[in-house]
């Protein structure tokens, strides 16, 4: 007699999901297919925060769960609660599911917002990934943005779906400065490792001509930031090729990140004293343009990680929305085992 079969439903935090054009690319390259492609590991322990870094705190009540207003110059507005592929490591898989109440704000929402807050000088399109919206819709965002310095548009398009950027997008995008030309357009990128966009240490032709087409746009710039995962881009080579490749075509990595406290994040995570000697070493023979800064996004802001002693950890609070902590150091005891900086004592 053959022994009964118990069947188990596991909810993990993020679905799976792809399209054509990636799900290729994961056919070829064992890095990318750990990207989107889920694992039962990531169910043996779900611990973490629904909220990264709290975010629904600095939500105004009006735009609760919309909009983020966490420093006074900058706001963040959800605007997509889709993208092309699923990372598993995302830290914004309760936008997905809706377990901490974010939703979308409109474009008419945000300009209302932003009209009556005059100090804001920077928005960031977010989500979810803004690039899935048609031109139209997205335009629609943009126009809703128009009076500030700086609009950002952060994305994984790029790599995910670089046929997003077609030249009808470009066209869009030149309308919209002929209208605002105060107005400067960010693209913030998030390519994780170089497979991503090399093939065998060469570029892929249909994302560099993407950045080609982008960077003849003089009111565009081109960023890049990513965290370090476990297994995937947890090599001092490959950090180095991911910053050095990038920036030969003018894409500046901003931030490295260690990876966010998501639920599910202890089986993608590398330890925080580990994440920061590779972030270190991957730095040796770049330039100072081409350097970057190894940072977690917290409750309290953005805090680096700027050296080891002997004995202990060094944090900087380098972005904050407490204006009397910014630029405090903050020195904890080493332990080699801390995913977070809720970690230290």
């Amino acid at each position: 007699m053959l022994p009964k079969i118990t069947r188990r439903k596991i909810d993990l935090p993020m679905v799976y999901g792809t399209n054509s054009y990636y799900s290729k690319l994961s056919e070829e390259s064992k890095a990318i297919k750990k990207i989107i492609t889920p694992s039962l590991d990531e169910a043996l322990d779900l611990s973490g925060d629904l909220d990264p870094a709290n975010q629904n705190h600095y939500s105004p009540e009006e735009f609760k769960g919309k909009i983020i207003h966490k420093y006074p110059e900058v706001v963040l507005a959800y605007v997509a609660n889709a993208c092309s592929a699923h990372c598993r490591y995302c830290y914004r898989s309760d936008l997905f599911n809706g377990s901490t109440g974010k939703s979308i704000c409109s474009s008419k929402e945000l300009e209302i917002y932003l009209n009556t807050h005059k100090e804001v000088k920077e928005v960031i399109l977010s989500g979810g990934d803004p690039m899935v919206m048609n031109d139209r819709h997205l335009l629609q965002y943009l126009e809703a943005c128009a009076s500030v310095k700086i609009i950002r548009i952060a994305t994984k398009e790029i790599v995910f779906r670089p046929q997003r950027f077609d030249r009808d997008f470009m066209f869009m995008l030149e309308c919209f400065h002929a209208w605002h030309l105060d107005t400067h357009i960010n693209f913030m990128f998030h390519v994780t490792h170089p497979d991503e966009f090399l093939d065998e240490g060469k570029w892929r032709p249909e994302v560099l001509v993407v950045i080609e087409r982008l960077s003849e746009l003089s009111f565009v710039s081109l960023t890049n930031q990513f965290p370090i995962i476990k297994g995937l881009n947890d090599s001092p080579d490959a950090l180095r090729t991911i910053h050095e490749k990038l920036r030969f075509k003018g894409i500046t990595t901003q931030y490295v990140f260690q990876c966010r406290n998501m639920p599910g994040y202890k089986h993608f995570a590398v330890p925080v004293e580990t994440a920061f000697k590779l972030h270190q070493e991957s730095q040796h023979g770049l330039s100072g343009l081409s350097r970057s800064k190894f940072v977690m996004s917290t409750e309290q802001g953005k805090v680096e990680v700027v050296g080891l002693t002997d004995k202990n950890t060094i944090f900087k609070f380098y972005r904050t929305p407490h204006l009397e902590d910014e630029g405090k150091l903050v020195v904890k005891t080493q332990r080699p085992d801390a995913l977070w900086f809720d970690d230290y004592e």
